[in-house]
Parts: structure tokens; sequence; C-alpha cells
């Protein structure tokens, strides 16, 4: 889980596995600002889906402002 609490700027951040070694594809599920102006607009507030593809032991992810992002890797 990646927690950005910035208002305003996106968080870009190095992942890096020791003793773990993810295959394929990631799947990263985001709850963030489209999402909350969504609620207060009475529409839809669906969490985002989406796949990363090609993960390695180490990669680099930018998560967007004020927003949470889970990261399953397999």
């Amino acid at each position: 889980m990646v927690v950005n609490k910035n208002p305003t700027v996106e968080l870009t951040t190095q992942i890096a596995f020791t003793g773990f070694t993810p295959v394929g594809t990631a799947t990263l599920y985001t709850y963030g600002m489209t999402q909350d102006n969504a609620a207060m607009n009475g529409k839809s507030q669906a969490i985002g889906v989406s796949t990363i593809k090609s993960v390695s032991k180490t990669m680099t992810m930018t998560i967007p402002p004020y927003s949470v992002s889970v990261i399953v890797f397999h």
C-alpha cells in the first residue's frame, strides 16, 4: 500500500524486493481525487483497477496526488 498525502504533486517512488521475485503482471487498485470528486457529485466512486505490465525486482512507480494505491504482486 502506498499513500500520497500531497494534494498537488505526484509521488514517484522506487519499489525493491529482497527474497521475492514478482512475475508477470501486478494489479493496481487506486482510490484518489477522481473517486472522491465523483462521490461528492453523486456519481459512482468505484475503485480504479489497472494492470502493471512487466513487473520486476526493482521498479519505479508514480502515485497520483491525494490517493491510496494497493499493488498486488504475484
